[in-house]
């Protein structure tokens, strides 16, 4: 069951096509050291302190895992780690940055983050490999290398306007850190097989999160889980008393509800696909239902738009892929979907109130003078913008608004595309389209690919890509502040890697 010979599999197991052994003792380590060091940072001691034993504790327990299996799976487990503590914020402060404002979006210090460690790890092991000269599978980026290289680039254009530059650094160098875990995923990662472990552990992911996102419903706020990210949970009034929106380990409930819009279509894309066994699709499918349950409680109205848009782009195209008739793709989730829409609406108060009850002063209808301020901006810097996270300081100064809407002084707008135009100049603003456009090119038919497996976790992720992009219109959001995204990037590259070159340039249209 746990056994494998060294010589049965690839010596990393992540590009060779061989599954790879994960050792029964190499998950009772990590879950012993897990379990252990959450309890201490969750016990009435818990603070600061706690989350540095419950951080270091994580990394001893994986060097203790480098120690036990010095054979090379362990950089495959290492890999599939680092993908599944994606929407997880485990770091500790390194030094806190004085002597500048703090205006929202901004970091409040430098911090070392489980990532890094990780990346570190699989560095190492890369210059090893690379100094040996041990060969190994390296895929391409492709035209997608350059606008990476530019949307990182256009980020140093900070120190001629920003009014906080060490916090601008600090952001670069962040972004940085999410740049080297996409391009080291879509560089070595390229079997099937490790793709789905990839899968099961974003399942397993929602079923944590959602399960933490119940927990703070039912006890109206947030359960101690500071050390693994948790920061807030925003409370909501209403005529007649008030809601919790919850944000699971995201932090604002937008964010989750961003995620979940990210996730839900690979999910919904497994459950319909008939060549998946039948308990299999349960999983996918009680899965699914337990997002979508989480992300209607998040009363985020752009998440609940983005995924009625998503559900029916997934339905359709992932079930004409299997030849069910127009009957089945179009008219009955339609019909499915406005049946349990209007019940919802009709029995939930809370969901009336968001859609209906805050009238012409919400704040949906402020997010047209943040647009016409981040404009403003835009004209007046249009090289090199504000500086990451140094947007608010130019609001007072290039405000537009009427009286109405105070909080366009204090708010970042509400479109991540904007922001991004806004703090990076256009010049980042094109990089940033770019790198769009080329991960969207690239996931473009890979719904056609024979794999069914391969087909349904593409069209996931092409549909989710498109859902986050949408959300994105109407929050703040950015790949800076996202990390989730540059694994679902990831995704898109990993499912072609899996694919010979014959069929990558028949569906492409290259033959």
């Amino acid at each position: 069951m746990f056994g494998a010979r060294f010589d049965d599999y690839d010596p990393d197991g992540l590009a060779y096509g061989k599954s790879v052994p994960f050792v029964g003792n190499t998950v009772l380590v990590v879950l012993g050291a897990f379990i252990a060091s959450t309890l201490a940072a969750a016990s009435h001691w818990g603070g600061a302190k706690w989350q540095a034993v419950f951080f270091f504790g994580l990394v001893l327990g994986i060097a203790l895992l480098g120690i036990i299996y010095i054979q090379r799976q362990f950089i495959a487990f290492l890999t599939l780690f680092l993908t599944f503590t994606m929407p997880i914020s485990l770091n500790v402060g390194l030094f806190e940055i004085v002597g500048e404002p703090n205006p929202a979006g901004s970091p409040t210090n430098l911090t070392l983050w489980d990532k890094d460690i990780y990346l570190i790890i699989l560095g190492l092991d890369l210059l090893v490999d690379m100094v040996l000269r041990r060969g190994k599978t390296s895929f391409k980026l492709g035209k997608t290398s350059g606008w990476l290289t530019a949307f990182f680039i256009t980020c140093f254009g900070f120190p001629v306007h920003s009014v906080c530059p060490t916090r601008s650094f600090v952001s670069c160098i962040e972004l940085l850190r999410f740049i080297l875990i996409f391009v080291y995923l879509v560089k070595r990662v390229g079997t099937k097989q490790f793709l789905q472990w990839i899968v099961w552990g974003i399942c397993a992911q929602v079923w944590i999160e959602c399960g933490i996102a119940i927990l703070q419903s039912m006890m109206g706020g947030k359960i101690g889980l500071a050390f693994l990210g948790e920061q807030r949970v925003k409370e909501m009034s209403m005529p007649g008393g008030a809601f919790i929106r919850s944000g699971a380990l995201l932090g604002h409930p937008n964010s989750f509800g961003l995620w979940l819009i990210l996730i839900n279509p690979t999910l919904l894309a497994l459950t319909l696909n008939p060549m998946e066994t039948g308990k299999r699709r349960v999983f996918y499918g009680s899965t699914w239902l337990w997002s979508v349950m989480n992300l209607i409680l998040t009363f985020s109205r752009a998440g609940w738009m983005a995924f009625v848009l998503t559900f029916f782009a997934t339905w359709f195209l992932a079930l004409r892929r299997f030849g069910r008739p127009l009957m089945i793709t179009i008219v009955l989730p339609v019909m499915g979907s406005s049946f349990i829409g209007i019940l919802l609406i009709a029995l939930v108060e809370e969901i009336r109130y968001r859609i209906f009850g805050e009238g012409g002063q919400g704040s949906a209808f402020a997010r047209i003078p943040q647009i016409m301020t981040a404009l403003n901006i835009i004209t007046h810097l249009p090289f090199f913008g504000t500086g990451l996270g140094s947007y608010t300081p130019y609001i007072a100064k290039y405000a537009n608004f009427d009286g109405r809407f105070l909080n366009t002084l204090f708010f970042r707008v509400h479109n991540g595309l904007l922001l991004w135009f806004a703090e990076t100049g256009i010049p980042g603003g094109i990089a940033y389209v770019g790198l769009w456009s080329s991960i969207i090119k690239k996931s473009w038919k890979s719904w056609e690919i024979k794999d069914d497996f391969l087909a349904m976790v593409g069209l996931g992720t092409f549909v989710g890509l498109g859902g986050w992009a949408f959300k994105a219109m109407g929050n703040i959001h950015s790949p800076l502040m996202e990390p989730t995204l540059w694994l679902s990037f990831a995704m898109v590259f990993i499912v072609w890697n899996c694919v010979d070159e014959k069929e990558y340039a028949r569906i492409k249209g290259t033959t």
